[in-house]
């Protein structure tokens, strides 16, 4: 099996939707831009030295540098996104920019003949069009300004506390912010019902109760031992705690009714403004419940993982 790192191309690998649309489409633009000019450069250079029938141009060494640079950005971006004809045609160019019979002992730079001119016209023409070939064959997505933070973050979605005390949940959050950011609002409740089971699995066991099959069993659980005959069976700490106790099972149970069961059982579907009710009274749910319990962290899951 070939190795590719988080942000890397490999056949083999299996790419989740969001590294697919990663691809950083304002930076490629502008090397495409920079690299359609430097061909401007060396297609005039071609005519110019053709009609004259000799003679040749100097390519100075900072203008060699920052063309290596760009050519070699676009190898990279091109690797890392699987935009396989654009690689094979920056890799090329860089090496024809590092041919030795290119380069003058007197000069830092380039000599350029009609025919290296023309060679080079040719290098960059190949890597323009290859682009847009690449890019032609993917389909990309475009995000609203409005929820690019959504999908990209600077901060943690529901908080600092929230991520440090439930690691557990940490992708769900971040991947139902992508699904809202993308118009996918019954994705992005569906990551919240496991985003709340995160919370509910934590009440649970602030109150002895290790592990339950289903929701409805931890709420049959929860409702025996938070019951007024059962008070005096409660510690000290859980007697103090009975009251959040018993609004944060009210939360999972108006939740469980409300879009839990629908989501799983396919009775309902969320357009994204529902999903961003089910956002805003997740966050709540999982600030309030961070707030009040230190539970041992669960280990984080990410997407593609089994534990």
């Amino acid at each position: 099996m070939k190795h590719a790192d988080r942000n890397g191309f490999s056949p083999g690998k299996m790419w989740s939707l969001w590294e697919l649309l990663e691809l950083k489409v304002g930076q490629l633009l502008d090397l495409h831009e920079r690299l359609t000019i430097e061909r401007g450069y060396f297609e005039r250079g071609q005519h110019e030295l053709t009609n004259a029938g000799t003679g040749h141009i100097r390519f100075e060494a900072a203008d060699l540098s920052n063309l290596k640079n760009v050519v070699t950005e676009i190898e990279q971006i091109a690797a890392s996104n699987g935009l396989t004809s654009t690689q094979q045609a920056a890799a090329r160019t860089r090496e024809f920019l590092s041919q030795a019979p290119l380069d003058n002992p007197q000069f830092s730079g380039l000599v350029m003949t009609a025919a290296n001119c023309g060679t080079m016209f040719r290098h960059l023409t190949d890597i323009t069009s290859r682009i847009r070939d690449d890019c032609n064959a993917r389909i990309y997505f475009q995000i609203a300004p409005e929820n690019a933070r959504l999908y990209q973050p600077i901060k943690p979605h529901f908080g600092e506390e929230v991520e440090r005390v439930f690691p557990i949940a940490i992708d769900d959050i971040a991947e139902s912010g992508k699904c809202l950011a993308l118009d996918q609002g019954t994705a992005a409740v569906f990551h919240l019902m496991r985003v709340v089971e995160a919370g509910l699995r934590a009440l649970a066991a602030d109150l002895g109760i290790p592990y339950a099959p289903s929701w409805e069993a931890y709420k049959k659980q929860l409702d025996k031992i938070l019951d007024t005959n059962n008070y005096a069976n409660l510690s000290a700490d859980q007697k103090a705690k009975r009251p959040f106790y018993q609004d944060a099972l009210g939360d999972v149970v108006a939740i469980k009714i409300a879009w839990r069961n629908p989501t799983m059982h396919i009775v309902k579907s969320y357009d994204t403004k529902q999903a961003a009710v089910v956002w805003s009274a997740t966050e709540s749910f999982m600030r309030h419940v961070a707030a009040n319990l230190s539970p041992a962290p669960l280990a984080q899951i990410s997407t593609g993982q089994v534990p």
